[in-house]
């Protein structure tokens, strides 16, 4: 199979918010048709883009329905390590519709972050940037293949 990346040049959002739906209209006006387990989407390979403000990072669309009270429990959630869904739910109601066991989150990003195999990710990455704050070292990964991968 061969994959044809389509040149889009780079762009440049003042924020969060305006990427998200920069990058949306995007993908609909020149996003390639594909299906993904069954259900047709659009997509657009090989992506970059800059936000020249990343401090303002919360989304505030209309109809989007987020609530800033759920973003601050969420980051919180994940930084404090955490992947159980009780603690969120009253901030998150559907929340316990992406559980697989109804209690957790499988790909949780709370433990990933803060207990990799026995490793703190965020005081790793925290430490090696102290030491050096141009260093390429300092990388987190989410993705776990022996979690994540289906076969």
């Amino acid at each position: 199979m061969t994959t044809v990346f389509e040149s889009v040049s780079p762009r440049l959002y003042r924020n969060v918010e305006a990427a998200l739906v920069g990058e949306a209209a995007l993908i609909v006006e020149r996003g390639r048709a594909v299906t993904v387990r069954g259900a047709a989407t659009r997509e657009l390979l090989a992506r970059t883009f800059t936000i020249a403000d990343p401090l303002q990072r919360v989304v505030a669309l209309p109809h989007r329905h987020n609530h800033l009270a759920a973003t601050i429990v969420d980051t919180l959630w994940v930084l404090s390590g955490r992947n159980d869904i009780a603690a969120i739910t009253p901030y998150l109601p559907r929340a316990p519709q992406y559980s697989e066991d109804g209690t957790t989150w499988q790909g949780g990003y709370g433990p990933r972050l803060r207990d990799w195999r026995g490793t703190d990710q965020l005081d790793y990455v925290r430490r090696v940037l102290l030491a050096d704050p141009h260093t390429r070292r300092a990388v987190i990964s989410l993705y776990d293949p022996a979690v994540d991968s289906i076969l």
